[in-house]
This record gives structure tokens, C-alpha cells and sequence, in this order.
């Protein structure tokens, strides 16, 4: 996932809605989202050349989901950082201890979103291996990490929250759309328009990542289209407070042209 927003007991129907892009190179392989041959009880996509995922969902109501952090000069991981999301989904942790436990040094920046759904809820973490200092160059492992309680929550290729011209204003449309939906039709209906938002920002809002300024501008929109890299596919997670969650998927081709929708309907199961 190269974009994500989080509401988190923020509408009275669904205690937790998930909207993302992943971002990815158009020739990297891929599996779209499905239940797991090997893993019945997890749903998601696969990267099938290095046999991770960024964003999986366990009937028992484990749910995991990640995004790269954009950093040239940051130290590359040994590891890729796909097998954050599946091996949370393996270990019998909760979200904080499993954060707890990552071996953060072997990864490539990343941030995480773990979560788990109780008697008292969806438990949420986050956690990174990167900080927040905008010195590009002493950006190092600098483990952190935070529970998230209620509110909405907004995540690219920087920190949590950071307020880059997509995520905040995702964000600001995302509140305005909780407040407009009760049905579930409208809901998802305006989450697909969010995700699918191709507007680029203006040059001076642009963030400083240490890519080109022709590539900033690209990765600047929430819906991205390029002939080698872009958004290949938008997945929505809604869960309601019974334990049963709808989780929809649309995948886009290189001009950024839908190719398929999947739909899965599950009623979780705690453990």
C-alpha cells in the first residue's frame, strides 16, 4: 500500500473502514485479492515475487496492512517488507507485542497497521522504523510506536498523519463523506471516488522526498497512472460491529483502467 486512511469509531454502522491504494510497478507479480491456497483463513493480495502482502485480513478478525517510506538514501533491509503483514497474521501476538518484536534493522522503511478485533472492539497499533525528521540523511531505524484510539487516521510514504497534500485532504473528504453516508451503497460509492482521485498537487505543495521534481508531481496524486508505475489496486475494508466485515477490491491496468472487482463478505471469529 502506497496509500491508506483509517476511520476508527468514527461512523455508528462500521467501527472500522480501511480505504487504500497500493502503488507498485506494473511488471512486479501480483495475486489480487483472494483467500489463501495455502492459508484458507487469510484474504488479501499476494506479491508473488517476494511472497509477502500489504494488506490481509484473518477470519479470526487479525488485520494487517503497510506502506513503503519514501527515502533514497535511506538504508535498504535485507528483508522484504511484505512479510510484516503475513507473518502478524501467523503468530499468535497482539498488535502491540507483535510491534513490539519486529526486528526493525532488517527492513527497508516501512510503516504497519496492526489490528485485531475483540469483545471490546478492533484493537489498532501502528509502528515504523523510520522517524519523523525531514534530514533525509540521518534518517534512520529510529523505532517507534502508537496505539490508535478513535479518529481518523491518514498514511502514505511518510509518517502517520504526515500532511502531505493527499493524505490531508483524503482526510478532510473522508470526514465529509462519514457525515453524508448511513447506507452502505453511498458509502462505498464515495470511498471508490476517494481512492480514485487523480488530481496532482501544485508544485509548492509538494513534499521533498528525495526524488525528482517530475516524479514528486506524479506520486503527488491519490490515484497514480504512469506507463512503469502507478496505483494497481484500490481495496476497501469495512467492518460493522457484529464481526462481519465486506472487503472489495478493484485492479487497474497500466492507463489506469479497471480490470477486475472482487467482493468478499466473512463473519469474523475471534479466537
Amino acid at each position: 500500500m502506497c496509500l491508506l486512511f483509517i476511520a476508527h469509531q468514527m461512523h455508528p454502522q462500521w467501527p472500522l473502514i480501511v480505504a487504500a491504494n497500493r502503488d507498485e510497478f506494473h511488471q512486479r507479480p501480483t495475486r489480487a485479492a483472494a483467500f489463501w491456497p495455502e492459508q484458507p483463513d487469510w484474504l488479501g493480495g499476494r506479491d508473488l515475487e517476494a511472497g509477502g502482502s500489504w494488506m490481509l485480513l484473518h477470519r479470526s478478525g487479525k488485520f494487517a496492512a503497510l506502506t513503503n517510506v519514501r527515502n533514497p538514501l535511506q538504508p535498504l533491509g535485507t528483508r522484504s517488507r511484505g512479510e510484516l503483514v503475513s507473518q502478524f497474521l501467523a503468530q499468535p501476538l497482539t498488535p502491540a507485542s507483535y510491534c513490539r518484536g519486529v526486528d526493525h534493522a532488517s527492513y527497508s522503511g516501512f510503516n504497519l497497521i496492526a489490528g485485531e478485533y475483540t469483545a471490546n472492539g478492533w484493537q489498532l497499533h501502528y509502528c515504523t522504523n523510520r522517524s519523523n525528521s525531514s534530514n533525509r540523511s540521518t534518517n534512520r531505524a529510529t523505532p517507534r510506536q502508537i496505539a490508535l484510539d478513535k479518529g481518523l487516521f491518514g498514511l502514505s510514504n511518510a509518517s502517520l498523519d504526515t500532511s502531505w497534500p493527499k493524505v490531508a485532504q483524503g482526510k478532510t473528504a473522508l470526514a465529509q463523506l462519514l457525515k453524508q453516508s448511513t447506507h452502505e451503497d453511498a458509502l462505498v460509492a464515495g470511498l471508490w471516488s476517494l481512492l480514485a482521485d487523480r488530481r496532482r498537487a501544485p508544485d509548492e505543495d509538494l513534499p521533498n522526498t528525495g526524488v525528482d521534481a517530475t516524479t514528486e508531481a506524479l506520486l503527488s496524486s491519490r490515484f497514480i497512472v504512469s506507463p512503469d508505475y502507478g496505483t494497481r489496486a484500490s481495496t476497501l475494508l469495512l467492518a460493522d460491529a457484529q464481526g462481519g466485515v465486506a472487503l472489495l477490491e478493484r485492479s487497474f491496468n497500466r492507463e489506469g483502467e479497471m480490470q477486475e472487482e472482487r467482493s468478499f463478505s466473512i463473519a469474523l471469529t475471534p479466537r
